[in-house]
């Protein structure tokens, strides 16, 4: 399966058993729930480039004011490192991404961004999609499998990512993200709460949603992911079994043990979703 993809797992055995038990359960009793930035798009843009996350698409694009851009690459070197620094406690992770967050949606709040710019912004970012991540998505929706894309960026950009890589979301897709509230100006008018970000993404907050209350009877689950509080985003769902599967983007060698704790399947650097599609196929078929 995959072999152009490095995968390791910790305990090989339990996996097979999960994923034997998710092959039982078949696609009605499946769900999959998918980070969005690193997860389903590409870390690397070209080599020794990163590629965007969904606010850095909108902070690298030089359509806003320049003081902007200075200041929310400012952001980004003061709380990427917090969030990906395994020695931090997570209280304290948890403190500082709201804090990045809030800051991050005030300072677009103040840039006079319009929602009929966004599109024109990700036609021309270093954003997409990974190979095979379309086929995992047409898949899913092929087989009237739920799919949960669970995120801390930005709804109304990561929507414009899928339209820009030719994904059409199907009504058992849901989005769970922070989306902009545009006025009749056009400009930003409010944010959706919660806000998201990388450790308090899960499903409780949104346990009240009538998809999920619909969804209850699936409690099998794929959930993919790329950071350490990815693993969370299942936690308030009645859960049978489920095999969670991370992307170890980066700095290898210094997180792969923690990674191998967290994840069942741990997928090193930033390769295609072909390890994904055939497990799906596996299990659907």
């Amino acid at each position: 399966m995959s072999s152009n993809v490095e995968v390791h797992m910790k305990h090989p055995e339990e996996v097979q058993k999960k994923i034997d038990a998710l092959k039982e359960g078949g696609g009605d009793k499946l769900k999959v729930i998918a980070d969005f930035d690193f997860t389903l798009t590409r870390f690397w843009w070209e080599e020794g480039e990163r590629a965007c996350s969904c606010y850095k698409v909108l902070e690298d694009c030089g359509m806003l004011d320049e003081s902007y851009h200075d200041k929310a690459q400012e952001l980004q070197r003061k709380f990427y490192p917090i969030e990906v620094c395994p020695d931090i406690a997570k209280e304290k992770k948890i403190e500082a991404m709201l804090e990045w967050v809030s800051q991050a949606n005030k300072l677009l709040e103040d840039t006079g961004l319009r929602e009929d710019m966004i599109p024109q912004i990700v036609k021309g970012a270093k954003v997409c999609l990974r190979e095979k991540a379309k086929e995992v998505i047409d898949k899913l929706a092929e087989c009237d499998v739920p799919l949960l894309v669970f995120s801390g960026g930005i709804a109304n950009v990561l929507e414009e990512i899928f339209k820009k890589e030719g994904v059409v979301l199907q009504e058992s897709a849901h989005i769970v993200s922070n989306r902009m509230v545009f006025g009749e100006d056009g400009t930003i008018a409010s944010w959706t709460e919660p806000r998201f970000h990388a450790f308090n993404k899960d499903a409780e907050t949104i346990k009240d949603e009538p998809f999920v209350k619909h969804e209850s009877h699936r409690t099998n689950i794929l959930l993919f992911g790329d950071s350490l509080g990815d693993v969370r985003m299942s936690t308030g769902l009645d859960v049978s079994t489920i095999l969670t599967i991370g992307f170890l983007n980066d700095k290898v060698p210094e997180r792969i043990d923690t990674y191998l704790d967290t994840y069942d399947v741990v997928i090193l650097g930033d390769p295609s979703m072909s390890y994904h599609y055939d497990l799906l196929t596996d299990i659907l078929n």
